[in-house]
C-alpha cells in the first residue's frame, strides 16, 4: 500500500512539474513572437495632443516606398497668441533597433506643420513621433505628446517629389475647407432635427385644443398649461433654428475667404 501511495505522489509530482514547465515555455515563446501592444499602435487622424504652448493635431500621413521617407501634416493652435514658436520632433521606427530617424520638420505658417522622415526602414512596422514645443525636454518623457504611424493602416505612394511651400499651404486649406463643409452639414441636420421636433410639438399643440371641448374647467387649465410650455419649447426651437442659421452664414463666409486664399497660392 505504501509503495502504491508513494507511485501515486510521485505521479502527481511529475504531471504538476511537467504542467509548469509547459506554462513557462509556452509563456516565452508568446513573448519570442508576439511584439509589445504599442508596436501596433496607430494614432486615427484628427486627433489631439495638449503639450505646454499648445495643441497638436494630426491631419495626414503618407509613406513614400521609393524613397523610404514618411510625411506627416500637423496643424497647430496656440495656448495664447505668439505661445508657439516651433515644435521639435523625434521619430523612431518601434520594430527595428529603435534608432532615431532622420526628422525634418517644415513650418508652413503660423499652424501648420509639415514633418518629413527619412531614412525608414525598408520592412518598417511601426513609426513612433514624439512632439515637443519650447525647451521642455523633460515632456520628451510623457506619453500624452506622441503620434504613432502604422505601416498597415497606410496606402504607400512611389514617387517622392519635394514641392514649394504654397503647394502645402493648399494642403492646409483644404483641411480647413473640409471641415467648414462638415461643420455646414452638421448645422444643417440640427436645423432639420429642430424643425421637425417643432412640427410634431405643433400638432400636439392642435390636438390638445381639440381635446379642450371634452374637458372640464379644472382640466382645461391644465391642458392651458401643456399648450403653453410646448409653445414655449417651439419658440425656443425657432430661436436656435435662427441662430444656427447666422452660424452658417458665418461660416460660409470663412470658406468663402479659405477658397480666396486657395485661388492666390494657384
Amino acid at each position: 500500500m505504501k509503495f502504491f501511495k508513494r507511485l501515486k505522489i510521485g505521479t502527481r509530482y511529475k504531471v504538476a512539474t511537467f504542467t509548469l514547465i509547459g506554462i513557462l515555455l509556452l509563456l516565452c515563446t508568446t513573448r519570442l513572437y508576439l511584439k509589445p501592444a504599442d508596436e501596433f499602435k496607430n494614432t486615427d487622424l484628427r486627433s489631439k495632443i495638449t503639450l505646454n504652448n499648445g495643441t497638436y493635431e494630426l491631419t495626414s500621413r503618407e509613406y513614400f516606398k521609393d524613397s523610404n521617407i514618411l510625411k506627416v501634416g500637423i496643424i497647430a493652435k496656440e495656448k495664447s497668441v505668439g505661445s508657439i514658436n516651433g515644435i521639435t520632433v523625434k521619430a523612431i521606427e518601434k520594430s527595428s533597433d529603435r534608432k532615431p530617424l532622420e526628422v525634418t520638420v517644415n513650418k508652413i505658417n503660423r499652424d501648420y506643420y509639415v514633418v518629413f522622415v527619412s531614412n525608414v526602414p525598408d520592412k518598417w512596422v511601426n513609426i513612433r513621433l514624439t512632439l515637443t514645443d519650447g525647451n521642455n525636454l523633460d515632456s520628451m518623457m510623457a506619453t500624452a505628446n506622441k503620434f504613432y504611424v502604422a505601416r498597415d493602416h497606410l496606402k504607400s505612394k512611389v514617387d517622392f517629389e519635394l514641392m514649394e511651400k504654397n503647394y502645402y499651404e493648399l494642403e492646409y486649406l483644404n483641411v480647413l475647407s473640409d471641415d467648414v463643409d462638415k461643420d455646414i452639414i452638421k448645422k444643417n441636420k440640427s436645423i432639420k432635427n429642430l424643425n421637425s421636433d417643432s412640427t410634431k410639438i405643433e400638432k400636439g399643440i392642435e390636438e390638445l385644443r381639440d381635446s379642450l371641448v371634452y374637458k372640464s374647467e379644472k382640466e382645461k387649465e391644465d391642458v392651458y398649461k401643456e399648450i403653453e410650455i410646448s409653445t414655449k419649447k417651439m419658440e425656443t426651437n425657432t430661436s436656435e433654428v435662427n441662430k444656427i442659421k447666422q452660424e452658417i452664414v458665418d461660416k460660409e463666409k470663412s470658406k468663402d475667404a479659405i477658397e480666396e486664399r486657395k485661388t492666390a497660392l494657384k
